[in-house]
């Protein structure tokens, strides 16, 4: 058994935990995705390079839809689940 002083003395890899601090998994669209902490909407679009549209785009974090006007307001949290959804036009 390892003595108090030993305990102490143990070096830690703060960089490493510091990595593992700053990511959360989100599921998006049913798929698990390692994201930087505290997103807003905004920001995970901007994270996933989906442009912000008025029509066409649709967000909802665990069942809920996300009105555009609170896209700022929406902090993501480790584990929550995310359906974008994107209108295509065509013929």
């Amino acid at each position: 058994m390892a003595c108090r002083k030993e305990l102490y003395n143990t070096s830690l890899d703060y960089e490493a935990l510091e990595d593992i601090l700053l990511y959360m998994v989100l599921y998006i669209n049913g798929e698990p995705r390692e994201v930087k902490d505290e997103l807003n909407l905004y920001e995970l679009l901007d994270h996933l390079g989906i442009a912000l549209r008025e029509v066409g785009l649709a967000i909802s974090v665990n069942g809920e839809v996300v009105p555009k006007s609170k896209y700022a307001d929406v902090r993501l949290k480790d584990g929550d689940s995310v359906e974008i959804i994107h209108l295509v036009g065509g013929g």
